[in-house]
């Protein structure tokens, strides 16, 4: 999912803790500090940038936006759907389901199929049923039940339009964010780095202020929460089979599985891993079926009230 990977190894809050804990000690050691060009105002950058990364929404929030659209989409492709059957029901009577001329309409299948191409079957359904609106009124199909159809099949196309930009764009965000921890983790190393350097060997107590727990290359960590009756995508990257991940929640339950859409239930065939506070989840990519194409680790919620607080690492 994100081509840009987090260059810290720990979470988000982490990172705006450690950022707030290093500017008090800086601007304490602002003396020492500006002989290496950390002055007010560069320490003030800093700052604004912590203050960035802690005001950019998190993603929960455009996740909501996406299940939103999700959620329109989902009720429009159905409401599609019903019109379309209705009309197709009507030319089974009429040709007896089975026939050449029935099975023309291109209904077979109809149910599994993807969203476009149940708008390209309704397409369809109303070109046939167009056709055959003499043949069929005495059965009920009207000029009118047609017109709805058209209606809903553009209905349809622009709420799944609607949803495809939503998931872009929540993407486009994850990325953003990703990259304004990056930037801030980078001034944080060095500002640390002088800290360490100024005090070393003069002031143990203040050396100690400036040291960083220590970063572990390719390895990434998310917290967050999925709320009830949602499916969350944590904005890691996992981008191997030989991903490590381990998934621990602090409360909730969730199915855990790979999707190329962050808004889909899992796929038939699909392994699916249900965690819980006291059955964490320490797996890797290849056995939850990773690939190019089915890329996106999702947490499922079905529970209708409670939140489901998660840490996800990924290593690799």
């Amino acid at each position: 999912m994100s081509s840009s990977k987090r260059k810290f190894s720990y979470s988000d809050g982490s990172l705006m803790k450690l950022g707030d804990a290093l500017c008090i000690f800086a601007e304490r050691d602002l003396t020492e500090m500006i002989l290496y060009g950390y002055d007010q105002p560069r320490i003030d950058a800093i700052k604004a940038k912590i203050a960035a990364f802690k005001n950019f929404p998190p993603d929960q929030y455009f996740a909501g936006l996406m299940m939103e659209a999700t959620q329109i989409k989902n009720q429009s492709v159905a409401a599609m759907s019903e019109v379309a059957e209705g009309i197709v029901r009507r030319a089974e009577i009429h040709f007896k389901k089975g026939s050449a001329r029935a099975q023309s309409f291109g209904w077979t299948g109809y149910i599994t199929q993807t969203d476009n191409s149940k708008v390209a079957t309704c397409r369809l359904v109303l070109k046939m049923g167009t056709e055959r609106l003499a043949e069929l009124a005495a059965y009920g199909l009207t000029n009118a039940l047609l017109l709805d159809l058209e209606a809903k099949i553009s209905a349809a196309t622009e709420a799944i339009t609607a949803k495809q930009m939503s998931v872009a764009q929540r993407d486009l965000n994850v990325q953003e964010r990703i990259i304004l921890g990056n930037e801030l983790y980078s001034e944080l190393v060095n500002l640390a780095a002088t800290g360490k350097h100024i005090w070393k060997n003069k002031n143990h107590a203040k050396h100690k202020c400036y040291i960083m727990y220590p970063n572990i290359p390719n390895m990434e960590t998310v917290t967050g929460t999925v709320a009830p009756h949602m499916i969350h995508q944590p904005s890691v990257s996992v981008t191997s089979e030989e991903n490590k991940i381990e998934l621990i929640l602090e409360k909730g339950k969730v199915m855990v599985y790979f999707s190329p859409d962050p808004t889909d239930p899992p796929a038939g065939g699909m392994p699916v891993v249900e965690v819980t506070p006291l059955k964490p989840l320490r797996t890797t990519a290849a056995q939850l079926k990773w690939s190019e194409e089915n890329f996106r680790l999702l947490l499922k919620n079905d529970d209708a009230t409670e939140s489901a607080v998660f840490r996800v690492v990924v290593r690799g």
